[in-house]
């Protein structure tokens, strides 16, 4: 599991600097300054403003340094702060800060990289919404609502061989299915989407033997390494796919499952390539398919691509797995390698849903764990019919992918990921 990121102090921090206006010439530009030393390293320059913590974007205290707007002279200041004491921020910074002192949401940090990227005024309104907490508020109040449930539940279980009054069944299903109710409306509202010119990157992820060689080969017009025996790919390979128009990063990945020494690693970075990428092509043997049932990958978008389709008479396979949609194809024939292409474009335009004009939009990676916290909560609703034990398991589910929309449980891949797509300076 990722490690948790927790909130820190701005004690702890260095002091960075960048430029936060836009590259290039204009009347005016500003240098930004943020951290414990922003003050000192300012040195009282004319221009500067100052912002005291907690009363700025950062909750550290941020000196703007206001200037013409000449790329030399930009350049220049910021040099002088770094020889000062300063370190030249990364893509994002100020906005990572934000969000770790607690100054802004995940949902609201990523409505920021929106905003600037917006191109019309309907999706600049709707960045703005997001990030005054809209979605945030919606969230949170879901959130709120399942861990009130579970608690009641739990305190069921504690006294179930007592005579208390306790939950009652009924009760229980109503509540999760208001839960649930007010989860879906979310998710009609929310889509994901890339708001930077980084191309997609989507993994093949399977047993070894699967035929994910074969299907990079087929799909992209590589010549990896094909042979009878599983295990061969060990690095990961990349190639440029066309999926329905749109250009992508397609990465063949080493087989997951169990080994050791150099295939144990090669599997440990095959599962780390998965959760970085924002659809994972989970590919699995049509005629040999029980041992995969276990390993279908959960959190973020997915396709089930069925291969060596022409070794299997039927078409029923797919049932068997819970990853939808599914697609049959054969890389030795051909068959369903378009069907494939189209299908992951809509993935990847879509998220699974939630298109153009949505009020929300979030990252591939968290739509796909309002989806996770939706099916945990549908399991919810019928768990009663098997008892108390099982309606927590689920709400514990629900209440996990829910707590890592917020933000409370996301690990350092994961905001390196967000945050790096900013722009300088923001």
């Amino acid at each position: 599991m990722p490690r948790s990121v927790s909130r820190r102090s701005s004690a702890d921090a260095d002091t960075i600097v960048a430029r936060s206006s836009p590259p290039g010439p204009g009347l005016r530009a500003v240098v930004r300054l943020s951290g414990p030393r922003a003050v000192a390293i300012a040195g009282g320059r004319p221009g500067a403003v100052v912002f005291r913590a907690p009363h700025s974007y950062t909750r550290e205290d941020v000196v703007e340094i206001h200037l013409p707007g000449s790329p030399s002279l930009v350049d220049l200041l910021v040099r002088d702060l770094v020889e000062a004491g300063a370190r030249p921020a990364r893509p994002g910074e100020f906005t990572l800060r934000a969000f770790l002192n607690g100054r802004l949401g995940l949902a609201e940090a990523e409505a920021v990289e929106r905003l600037i990227a917006a191109e019309d005024e309907e999706d600049r309104r709707a960045a703005l919404d997001q990030m005054e907490g809209a979605f945030t508020r919606r969230l949170q109040g879901i959130r709120e609502a399942v861990l009130d449930l579970a608690a009641d539940v739990e305190a069921s279980l504690d006294f179930a061989d007592q005579d208390v009054g306790g939950l009652e069944p009924g009760e229980a299903r109503r509540r999760a299915a208001a839960a649930l109710a007010e989860l879906r409306a979310l998710l009609r509202e929310t889509a994901a989407s890339r708001v930077c010119d980084e191309r997609p990157t989507v993994v093949l992820l399977g047993r070894p033997g699967a035929g994910k060689s074969s299907l990079f080969n087929a799909l992209t017009g590589s010549e990896a390494l094909v042979t009878g025996r599983a295990g061969t790919t060990r690095d990961l390979l990349e190639a440029e796919l066309d999926a329905g128009g749109m250009k992508v990063r397609l990465y063949d990945a080493a087989g997951i499952g169990e080994g050791t020494g150099v295939d144990a690693e090669a599997a440990r970075r095959a599962g780390e390539a998965a959760r970085r990428a924002d659809v994972v092509l989970f590919v699995v043997d049509a005629a040999d398919w029980e041992a995969s049932v276990p390993l279908e990958p959960r959190g973020r978008p997915a396709v089930l691509v069925l291969s060596k389709c022409d070794r299997v008479p039927g078409r029923d396979v797919g049932d068997r797995f819970r990853l939808r949609p599914a697609v049959y194809t054969s890389a030795r024939t051909g068959e369903g390698l378009e069907e494939l292409r189209r299908v992951l474009g809509e993935v990847l335009r879509t998220g699974e849903g939630g298109g153009a004009g949505a009020r929300f939009r979030v990252d591939f990676r968290r739509r796909a764990l309002l989806r996770e916290a939706e099916a945990a909560l549908e399991r919810a609703e019928g768990a009663m019919d098997l008892g108390w034990e099982f309606l927590s398991l689920d709400l514990r589910a629900a209440l996990d992918a829910l707590g890592d929309l917020a933000g409370r449980d996301v690990g350092e891949d994961v905001l390196d990921r967000i945050f790096s797509r900013f722009c300088l300076g923001k």
